[in-house]
């Protein structure tokens, strides 16, 4: 679990050897979710910072299956509350 303040970002690199088909899965974890206080939002780029995908709304859970090519991509998990407050969240790729 990773915990991200009023509106932080949290960033990760992804690198693939070879094409392939990946699940992101995004899971807000606080102990009682409130999308005004706890919402995060996802978004997967290329290193060109081309937008590639991602996943936004107000649910505590979201998930994205993109075909990517081989290469490096930046995954940017965004603090998007209206009213936010610090949150822990999951970022797995199964």
């Amino acid at each position: 679990n990773v915990e991200i303040g009023a509106n932080a970002n949290a960033c990760y690199r992804l690198t693939l050897a070879a094409p392939q088909s990946v699940t992101f899965n995004l899971n807000a974890t606080p102990g009682t979710y409130n999308a005004n206080q706890h919402r995060v939002d996802f978004y997967i780029y290329d290193l060109a910072n081309a937008l590639v995908g991602g996943s936004t709304g107000a649910v505590a859970s979201k998930s994205v299956t993109l075909n990517l090519p081989a290469g490096d991509f930046l995954i940017r998990v965004h603090h998007a509350a209206a009213n936010a407050a610090p949150v822990t969240f999951t970022l797995t790729l199964p």
